[in-house]
């Protein structure tokens, strides 16, 4: 805040602004997701028939849809950056439009859409289209635990089927996160758990998996991505309507 006379002007208003316009900008990021969900769809539809230039289309529209997603957290952090250090002056006035640009130049946008998690799926689920008992060839193989026992259940959503510690299945987890090794938790039952480790969440502690040797932290937690499309999935296929008495004819 600046004051001059009866004259006061005061910084709070334009930093608030400031926050507000980068949540706003981050939100944008937060509904890329459906957008690739379908355009994955799309990819899978095409391959069936056998349409290539079409499912090379996806893979290009999928390409940049992931690099805008990572332009628009990049403009949504150099808001925030802009917002800082701000101190309003009556003297002097701020060309907010070269500030922000100089805080772009300082958040450089480091993505490579290919190496992506939702490209790979992309390419996973295309190649099962006419290969669906066959591993994608020079696939990469998961880094895995060797004492580590994952369920058959045939599903590669997550390392586990159900929360360890709430019990859920992955699928009906309210907010579902990842540790770094692929384990799926519901995020207020695993915070709480490591909160009351020592460290409270900030050292890695062992993570609450029998059979398992990995240590986890609360800030290597991350949103469990296929798990909350599969549910965003599921969410849009129709629900089988419900049979009623009515419905019911009984062979006598």
């Amino acid at each position: 805040m600046a004051s001059q006379g009866e004259v006061t002007v005061h910084s709070e208003p334009v930093i608030s602004y400031l926050g507000k316009h980068a949540a706003r900008v981050a939100e944008l990021a937060d509904n890329v997701d459906p957008l690739c969900e379908y355009v994955t769809e799309f990819a899978e539809h095409f391959e069936r028939a056998q349409t290539s230039d079409k499912v090379d289309s996806c893979r290009t529209a999928l390409a940049k849809i992931i690099m805008l997603e990572a332009q628009i957290k990049a403009q949504a952090e150099a808001f925030n950056m802009a917002s800082q250090g701000y101190s309003a002056a009556l003297d002097t006035s701020t060309d907010f439009l070269a500030r922000l640009e100089e805080c772009s130049a300082q958040i450089p946008v480091n993505c490579n859409p290919e190496e992506e998690e939702r490209f790979k799926e992309m390419q996973e689920k295309i190649w099962r289209v006419n290969h669906p008992n066959e591993p994608m060839p020079n696939a990469a193989a998961a880094d895995e635990d060797e004492d580590i026992i994952v369920a058959a259940s045939g599903s590669d959503l997550a390392r586990n089927t159900k929360c360890p510690i709430t019990a859920k299945e992955v699928l009906d987890l309210t907010e579902p996160v990842a540790d770094e090794v692929g384990f799926v938790y519901e995020r207020e039952a695993i915070e709480d758990y490591l909160m009351r480790q020592p460290g409270q969440g900030s050292r890695p502690v062992n993570a609450p998996i029998a059979g398992t040797s990995h240590k986890i932290t609360i800030a290597g937690l991350k949103k469990a991505s296929k798990v909350i499309r599969e549910q965003r999935r599921r969410q849009r296929r129709p629900q089988p309507e419900a049979e009623t008495q009515a419905d019911v004819v009984l062979d006598v």
